[in-house]
Order: structure tokens, then sequence, then C-alpha cells
């Protein structure tokens, strides 16, 4: 996990926080409590080894198909239109659905089943797309496959063509929209981080003066604990969660990690997920 860290009072527009939910997050099941994730960002390198992967085998397959008089022209806008299924509408739902998972840590009831059903909805339009990308890998098989045919029937380098088409289609659907959302969400990142910078910490800052502070009565009490500049502490008959800046999911896990028991760890995953939505 690559954890986001917002360092020097820097602090990404609200905007691109909600941006964030597009790229992948390190689950953790914890205490009774699952996290889905808000504020980090998990497998970008091996994203970007699986987009070249998927360059590779498009690229060979394209080649050997071209030798054997397929349409090139035919060829090259299937694959477009898989970078575009797989980069864009695949991928449009994932920060609905990450949204609606955190939602889940503090819901319960009936709220909670309608959530559950809203992201099995979501959840169904990612499953098209997943089969338009099969298919197009399919059709692209079978253009390659008819005018092979004709020169002499299949042989291996047929077989190895049509594997190359449906790989490439596999790593479309597990990896490319999220390469292409956590490159957009690093590059706005690093340009506001520089315009930060160049404003002096004028421009997407944090007043450290004047914290974020979520109060909550759990039914069993805490112990005060701090990460860096996050803290958790007792104030008159409320627990208080003081947050400068970004409150990220490492922050979050170093504070449950110094409660004792199973309890108090759940109420504090609880409460820390509700105030990290209420900065997106």
């Amino acid at each position: 996990m690559i954890e986001n860290r917002f360092t020097d009072f820097f602090e990404p527009s609200k905007e691109l926080r909600q941006f964030g939910l597009y790229t992948k997050k390190f689950s953790l099941a914890s205490h009774d409590a699952e996290r889905p994730g808000i504020f980090s960002v998990s497998g970008y390198p091996w994203y970007a080894l699986a987009v070249l992967g998927i360059l590779i085998l498009e690229g060979i397959a394209l080649y050997l198909s071209i030798e054997k008089g397929v349409d090139i022209n035919a060829v090259l806008g299937l694959i477009i239109i898989d970078f575009f299924i797989a980069g864009i509408g695949h991928h449009l739902t994932i920060k609905e659905i990450k949204y609606r998972e955190n939602k889940l840590v503090f819901t319960d009831g009936l709220e909670a089943e309608n959530i559950n059903s809203q992201i099995r909805s979501r959840k169904q339009i990612k499953l098209v797309s997943h089969l338009l990308i099969l298919a197009m890998a399919m059709l692209k098989c079978h253009w390659f496959l008819e005018v092979y045919f004709r020169s002499g029937g299949i042989d291996a380098i047929a077989l190895i063509v049509c594997l190359f088409y449906i790989l490439a289609a596999f790593l479309h659907i597990v990896a490319t929209g999220y390469f292409i959302y956590t490159s957009i969400f690093y590059i706005r990142r690093w340009l506001q981080r520089r315009k930060h910078r160049t404003s002096r910490g004028k421009e997407f800052a944090f007043d450290l003066a004047n914290p974020r502070k979520h109060y909550f009565k759990p039914e069993i009490a805490l112990i005060p604990a701090q990460s860096s500049r996050q803290s958790l502490y007792l104030e008159a008959d409320h627990w208080v969660l003081e947050t400068h800046g970004v409150f990220t999911d490492l922050q979050l896990d170093e504070l449950v990690g110094k409660q004792h028991s199973a309890l108090q760890k759940k109420a504090l995953v609880i409460e820390g997920v509700r105030h990290q939505m209420n900065m997106i």
C-alpha cells in the first residue's frame, strides 16, 4: 500500500480527495468493522505493468493479424474501444461503490440494506462492461480466424493470437481503469502540491490552528492516543478525534492500534471512517 502522505501543511482540494476514491484501496478487515479504505493507494506499479503487458500482447497479436491480412483499421478500432470501455466505462462506478462501502462501516438497519442494494446495482453495471470487453476480444479472434481459415486452417500461431487477445481482455478488466484514474490522480495531486509550494503555502493548505474535530460518545471508554498531527482525547463527556489536514488510512490504523480491547478498536474504526467521510 502507498499511503497518501500530506505533509508541509499541504492539503489537496475536496474535489481531488473525492476523485481519489477511483484509485485502488488497501482494504482492512479489523475488529468486526471492515475498512474499505479512503485515503490510500494500492497496487499502482502492478497496474502499470499490466497495462504494459496489454500493449505488448495487443501489439504482437496486431502484427500477426496484419501479416495474415486482417483489416488493421477494424482491429485498431476494437483496441481503442477496449481501452475506452475498460478505462472509462468500466471504472465510472468505482467511486460510487467505494463511497457506499465506506458508508456501510457506520450504517446499519434499513439504510444499510439500501446501500447494499445500490452497491449491487453498480456492480452489475461493471459486469456488463466486463462482458463487453470479453466480447471485443472474441470479435477480434473471430476476424483473425476467419482470415486464417482462408490461408490453410488453424495452427499454433492462430491459437497464440487468440490467447493474447483473451489475456489482454482480462488484464483490461483488472488493471486499465485503475492505472488511468490513478495516473490522473497523481498528476493532479502533483500540480496542486506544486501550486502549494509556489504560493509559499497559501494555496491548497490547511490551517494548523484550526483542526477538524469530530465529537462522539462511544459506549465504551477509549484510550487517548496520538499519531503524527492527529489525536484522540476526552473533552468533558465527549471523545474528540482532532485532525490536521487529511486524516489518512495509516494514521487511523495507528490510532486504532493503540486501543487495547476489540470493542475499543471497533468503536474508533467506526468513528474514524465517519470522520474521514466528512472530508470528502
